[in-house]
């Protein structure tokens, strides 16, 4: 459904979810969306409401609808109320009437001016924010200025691709990827993204490593930033820029010559940054050094490079040690595992794309059977990733068994004590035996260990 959104648009769908839940809504309703859109996109709403006025609106929504001593849980999918869905729906009308190919934070707010008797419009008329004025207002000046829509409109492209190059074949454009909807939303680390985006935006030294344990979502953070440059949502100093995801370990690439990637690397343009997975990656032909910082050093010290590098505090700690000059070049941005209510967030927005991929529907209670489980039984590993393959194991499952014949499904049913007619949703059963095919634990011993705490 949210496939023209862009990331933004989509963010405040996801923001608005979270607001229906914390005042305990049964549905996501036109206030929630437009609380979505104050936390999200700050300056759209500059243009019409002064931001002394944004925490008003808060309090009106407050008073006429008082909030639960509990609220919701924020795992649960709440679904768009009808004037929800109308307001999406004049949205993307007001997309078509701008020529505007991707649905964003501006086309929501037409669409929230366009539902007229909904409490939220009721509120923006209030702060004198009209349908009329607003419309030439986008016509007026788009919400990306011209050069940004030219760009964007090139990136948006599913025709475009990069000409062909020296790194045809080994490596991904992951801005192009982010206008084929291909990179999933990144929800939370925004502080981080921050960071990311004021370091590549130095002078000099403007090269980052992203330090943090598989799973915590580092490649996830450098997703964000292709989707924000994809929607020409970045400073200056970075518009228009590249993420080019190169992977260095490929023996084809080096072939015992770390020569020979030096000289592709010298073909980079001022428009490219190169994303390394790791710093460290021993290399027998060089007594378990990596031959990656010796190929990056004379370029990166020259400015001719900019590189973006995730790599985990062990592997960093070895390539430093090896060379030091990485320490003076790259600045580093730390990414800490995710506490449980953020977990929450992630697994909820990433369920659309799991689902879709796998054709099946995950229960409510499964999300959060795979954040606890992971926690209890997986402790080692970080989140979310160890929640995200639990529910991507269990996907995978479910999705095979649906394959199988009605008879055999029957006796599978039957075999594993399950209810029948299960079909393809995914239950806390499944995140439990998903669980149990990684650990070697049954699921009965799994449910034991749960049920004494």
């Amino acid at each position: 459904m949210f496939q023209r959104y862009t990331e933004k648009a989509r963010r405040v769908i996801f923001f608005s979810r979270y607001e229906a839940s914390q005042f305990g809504s049964p549905s996501i309703e036109t206030e929630h969306l437009l609380l979505g859109l104050i936390r999200e996109d700050k300056a759209l709403l500059t243009r019409f409401i002064a931001p002394w006025q944004w925490e008003s609106i808060r309090q009106k929504i407050e008073k006429t609808f008082t909030k639960p001593a509990k609220p919701t849980d924020t795992s649960i999918d709440l679904p768009l109320s009808n004037e929800c869905k109308r307001v999406l729906a004049y949205g993307a009308e007001e997309a078509e009437r701008l020529s505007h190919q991707h649905i964003g934070t501006e086309h929501i707010l037409l669409g929230l001016l366009r539902e007229e008797k909904a409490f939220a419009a009721g509120i923006l008329k209030e702060f004198d924010v009209k349908l009329p004025d607003a419309r030439k207002e986008f016509e007026r000046v788009p919400h990306h200025n011209p050069d940004k829509e030219e760009l964007l409109e090139k990136f948006s492209s599913r025709k475009y691709t990069p000409p062909p190059g020296p790194f045809t074949g080994f490596s991904v454009n992951l801005v192009v990827q982010a206008g084929e909807g291909k990179l999933s939303p990144l929800v939370g680390r925004q502080r981080e993204l921050e960071q990311v985006i004021q370091i590549l935006s130095r002078l000099r030294r403007n090269n980052v490593v992203l330090l943090g344990e598989p799973g915590t979502g580092k490649r996830a953070i450098v997703e964000g930033l292709a989707q924000r440059s994809f929607e020409g949502d970045l400073p200056e100093a970075l518009a228009g820029k590249f993420i080019i995801n190169l992977d260095f370990s490929l023996t084809s690439i080096r072939s015992g010559d770390p020569s020979r990637l030096a000289k592709l690397l010298a073909h980079a343009e001022g428009n490219q940054i190169f994303l390394v997975d790791e710093l460290h990656v021993p290399d027998p032909a060089s007594d378990g050094d990596s031959v990656t910082p010796k190929i990056l050093k004379p370029m990166i010290q020259a400015g001719a490079l900019q590189c973006i590098s995730l790599a985990t505090p062990a592997g960093y700690a070895q390539a430093v040690d090896r060379h030091p000059w990485l320490a003076e070049y790259f600045q580093i941005v730390r990414v800490n595992p995710l506490g449980e209510s953020e977990v929450v967030k992630v697994l909820s927005a990433l369920k659309p794309r799991y689902e879709e991929f796998h054709g099946v529907t995950y229960a409510d209670e499964s999300l959060a059977h795979a954040i606890a489980l992971s926690q209890r039984f997986l402790p080692s590993r970080p989140q979310p990733g160890k929640a995200l393959d639990l529910l991507d194991d269990a996907g995978t499952t479910v999705k095979l068994r649906m394959e199988k014949e009605r008879g055999k499904l029957k006796e599978l049913e039957k075999a594993q004590q399950r209810e029948p007619g299960v079909g393809n949703n995914v239950t806390s059963t499944d995140i439990e035996e998903a669980l149990a095919r990684r650990t070697g634990l049954s699921v009965e011993a799994i449910r034991r260990s749960m049920e004494q705490g």
